[in-house]
C-alpha cells in the first residue's frame, strides 16, 4: 500500500512494552507515555494478522525493553510468515534468551551498546548494569545465528571518544554492523556528536563509504577490519521522505510517525480493523516537518506531541 505522500508503507515497529529496565538519557519511549496497558500475546497475533493484509512484510519489536515480557517468544511466533522479523533490545537479558528467540523465528537484532566504558555505560543507562552484559549478548545472538547484529551508538561527544575502543572489543564478531545514530534533540548532560564526528573518530579504521543505502538514504561504510558502519540522522528530511514504517504502540494504537498523536484502532472485528489501518495509511502524510512545532526533548522524557 501507499500513503497519502507515494511512500510504499512496507513495515511496521511495535511497541510490546513500555517496562524497561534502564533508563536512559536520550531515550525517546517511542512517543509514548509510560503504562501498564500493555496488549497480550493474542491481541498481538491479531494486530500482526492485520498489518499482514495490508501488505506489511517486516516487523521490528521494540519497547520499553521487550525482553522484560514473559510471553515476548508466543509474540515472535505470532510473526512468522512475514519476510524479516527483529528486535531492538539493550542486550542485557539477550544472553539468557537468545537461543530460545531464534527458535522461536526472531530473525535478528539490533543492541544498544553506546560504550564499553563502565563509567559512562552507567551514567547514559542510568543503571547499575555492566557493558559487558551486552558484550556477552552479542555474542550470544552472534552464535544463534540472530544476524547481522546491529549495534547502535547514540554519538555524544562522550561516546565518540571510546568509539575506537568499541570497535576493537566487538572486532573478532562476524555478521556485526555499527550504526551510528544521531541524537533526537538535546541530551541533559551531554553534547550532541554528528555522524561526521564519529567517522572522523575511527580515522585510525580507515572508513571508506561503500554505497548508499536507499532506505533513508543512508550512507554505509567499510573499516579496514572488515565492519560495516551504517550512519543514521534521525532529523534528516530524506528519512521522511523515504519512510516505509508505522507504528502500533503498546496498548494497540496507530501511529504514522514516530512525533505524531496515536490513533484508535477497532479491538472485537478484525475486518473493521483491516479497514482502519488501510484508511490510516492511505491518508498517512506525516512527516518531521508536520511535528516540528513539538518538543523533540520533551518527547525524550516521555511527552507525546500533539498536532
Amino acid at each position: 500500500m501507499r500513503d497519502a505522500l507515494g511512500r510504499e508503507v512496507r513495515s511496521v515497529r511495535i511497541s510490546v512494552t513500555m517496562r524497561c529496565n534502564m533508563a536512559c538519557v536520550y531515550c525517546h519511549r517511542e512517543g509514548e507515555q509510560p503504562g501498564r496497558s500493555e496488549l497480550s500475546a493474542a491481541e498481538w497475533c491479531r494486530l500482526l494478522r492485520a498489518c499482514a493484509e495490508i501488505g506489511i512484510r517486516k516487523v521490528k519489536i521494540t519497547g520499553g525493553e521487550p525482553l522484560l515480557r514473559e510471553d515476548l517468544v508466543e509474540i515472535i511466533e505470532n510473526a512468522k510468515g512475514f519476510e524479516e522479523t527483529s528486535l531492538v533490545t539493550n542486550g542485557v537479558l539477550l544472553a539468557r534468551y537468545s537461543g530460545d528467540l531464534a527458535e522461536a523465528g526472531l530473525d535478528r537484532v539490533n543492541v544498544s551498546l553506546d560504550t564499553v566504558n563502565r563509567k559512562l555505560y552507567r551514567k547514559l543507562t542510568r543503571s547499575r548494569f555492566s557493558p559487558d552484559y551486552v558484550i556477552r549478548g552479542i555474542e550470544a545472538a552472534v552464535s544463534e545465528g540472530l544476524t547481522p547484529v546491529k549495534v547502535n551508538v547514540v554519538l555524544v561527544s562522550d561516546t565518540v571518544k571510546t568509539l575506537p575502543t568499541l570497535v576493537e572489543e566487538l572486532s573478532d564478531l562476524e555478521d556485526l554492523k555499527l550504526q551510528l545514530i544521531e541524537p533526537m534533540g538535546s541530551i541533559p548532560g551531554f553534547k550532541p556528536a554528528r555522524a561526521e564526528d564519529g567517522l572522523k573518530a575511527l580515522g585510525e579504521y580507515e572508513p571508506e563509504l561503500e554505497r548508499v543505502r536507499t532506505f533513508h538514504n543512508r550512507e554505509i561504510y567499510r573499516l579496514n577490519n572488515g565492519m560495516s558502519v551504517e550512519v543514521v540522522k534521525p532529523m534528516d528530511g530524506v528519512m521522511c521522505e523515504a519512510c516505509t514504517r508505522i507504528r502500533l504502540t503498546h496498548d494497540g494504537k496507530y501511529k504514522g510517525c514516530l512525533m505524531a498523536p496515536p490513533k484508535s484502532l477497532p479491538r472485537n472485528d478484525f475486518e473493521e480493523l483491516v479497514r482502519t489501518l488501510k484508511g490510516y495509511v492511505r491518508t498517512r502524510n506525516d512527516t518531521f516537518e508536520l511535528h516540528q512545532g513539538a518538543s523533540v526533548t520533551g518527547m525524550m522524557h516521555g511527552d507525546v506531541p500533539e498536532r
